[in-house]
């Protein structure tokens, strides 16, 4: 199988509790992991080493706060660089989504102690 590329020697740790991390290549083909095991015979465009590396899937954040983030001056990349590629918003069961223009300062101002002072005005469609 032929794929975009190669995650090579990794120290795989998959998330799944089964086991601890575990040597293998991983095979991305069309944005996906396509597969995963013993993959020197396979073709790539391109290979990367991660020889002596930990190889993980992105990290799942079930209780997260950042959709201030989505009115912009905040900084946007902060999950990503911790590893988390997946975040469940307001799952305490109140947030932006849905809310009218007369609703979003109230609730600004009521979770201002979590995400502080706006740097930009609020500006809701």
């Amino acid at each position: 199988m032929n794929f975009d590329f190669i995650i090579q020697g990794g120290e795989v740790v998959d998330g799944t509790g089964k086991t601890d991390r575990y040597r293998a290549d991983v095979g991305i083909k069309d944005g996906r992991v396509a597969a995963l095991g013993d993959l020197s015979p396979a073709e790539a465009a391109s290979v990367i080493d991660a020889t002596g590396q930990i190889v993980c899937p992105g990290f799942i954040d079930v209780h997260v706060h950042s959709e201030n983030t989505l009115l912009g001056g905040r900084d946007q990349m902060a999950g990503i660089r911790q590893g988390v590629t997946t975040q469940l918003l307001a799952p305490d069961g109140f947030g932006w989504a849905g809310i009218t223009a007369e609703e979003a300062m109230p609730l600004w101002q009521y979770t201002q102690f979590a995400y502080g002072e706006p740097q930009n005005p609020v500006d809701w469609p």
